[in-house]
């Protein structure tokens, strides 16, 4: 189960109902890819894929106590093409960290159909995980300048980032990694494509949509290109400094998302506007606008019970350290022999 085409980051649809989350069924496992996330959080299946076009698989990791992974920018084919054809990826949801790294060395390679595909050797992600991680320099983001985490969320989310300094590795507080928010530049991109793939539906069959997303199509379907390319242009930019960035660092830790799991039924969480969809999560969309690897890792649980995720982002190709950052910490930390009391 997803929310409607992958559109709005908590776990329901008007297709499939509620999704809900293992640890608290009162609760929202996130999404887009809720069932995967859910499925495999509660033992149903040892892992899954997911697609993330704005945090669709970092997000429900976080939320439900998993380890995934947004790869490269065209590691992993995609076919027939997405709607966010430029934003979309395909990676792994799973209990462990080699677990996900058997997998996309599985599902990663060439494919001539998808225009986007790495023509490269895919890395070797399960020696990756052997990898030491001395002395990677990591750069350790409260809230990359912008987002407003919740503080019980921060604090998990810190004491896991102070873990790799205890790991020999070189760990520097950088508050504002980004100028502002880039919310509008991806929801721009994003919004637009699935309003033009689904356009002739939101015309003919807007009553069996989703009713949050019907709504905020209509907003983006009459935006003119100049507006359109102003925010490709914004989109250039932000990559570039994100380039000048890991020219200093190896890795980029924040929070995945700075809020635990919410009440299923709504589209975001107490507080947000009505008809912020998406841009509530903050830290993950950034990313998908740069393409380069990120994954959220289970950084410790709520008073409440509730999952807490630390989100790693690695240069451009640097999936290797990834997956030996995310090994090391989950051997000083290791979360899969804690399961929810179903």
């Amino acid at each position: 189960t997803t929310s409607e085409f992958g559109s709005k980051a908590a776990g329901d649809s008007p297709l499939t109902g509620i999704t809900r989350n293992p640890w608290n069924p009162a609760k929202t496992p996130g999404g887009s890819s809720a069932g995967a996330a859910s499925s495999v959080a509660a033992g149903i299946t040892p892992f899954a894929l997911g697609t993330d076009g704005g945090g669709s698989i970092r997000i429900p990791c976080a939320l439900t106590g998993l380890f995934g992974v947004k790869p490269q920018f065209g590691r992993v084919p995609i076919y027939p093409v997405s709607a966010a054809p430029t934003l979309a990826h395909i990676g792994p949801l799973a209990r462990t960290v080699r677990d996900a790294a058997l997998l996309l060395s599985v599902v990663s390679g060439y494919d001539s159909r998808d225009p986007h595909a790495l023509g490269e050797p895919v890395p070797d992600y399960l020696t990756a995980c052997t990898a030491p991680v001395r002395p990677l320099r990591i750069a350790w983001s409260p809230t990359l300048g912008y987002a407003r985490p919740d503080p019980e969320v921060l604090a998990l989310a810190r004491n896991a980032a102070e873990v790799f300094a205890s790991l020999g590795c070189i760990v520097e507080t950088v508050e504002k990694v980004l100028p502002d928010d880039p919310a509008p530049v991806w929801a721009a991109e994003f919004y637009t494509g699935i309003g033009s793939r689904l356009e002739t539906d939101l015309c003919a069959r807007r009553a069996e949509l989703d009713p949050s997303l019907a709504d905020l199509l209509d907003t983006m379907k009459d935006r003119s290109a100049t507006n359109y390319f102003g925010d490709v242009f914004r989109r250039y930019a932000l990559r570039d400094r994100l380039r000048r960035f890991f020219e200093k660092f190896d890795l980029l830790l924040t929070p995945t998302l700075p809020v635990a799991a919410f009440d299923v039924g709504l589209n975001q969480p107490p507080g947000s506007p009505a008809d912020d969809l998406v841009s509530w999560v903050r830290y993950t969309y950034p990313f998908n606008l740069t393409g380069q690897p990120a994954a959220s890792v289970p950084a410790g649980f709520t008073r409440d019970g509730l999952p807490v995720g630390l989100q790693l982002v690695a240069a451009r190709n640097c999936e290797a350290h990834l997956f030996s950052a995310a090994a090391a910490y989950e051997e000083a930390r290791p979360w899969a022999g804690r399961t929810p009391p179903l």
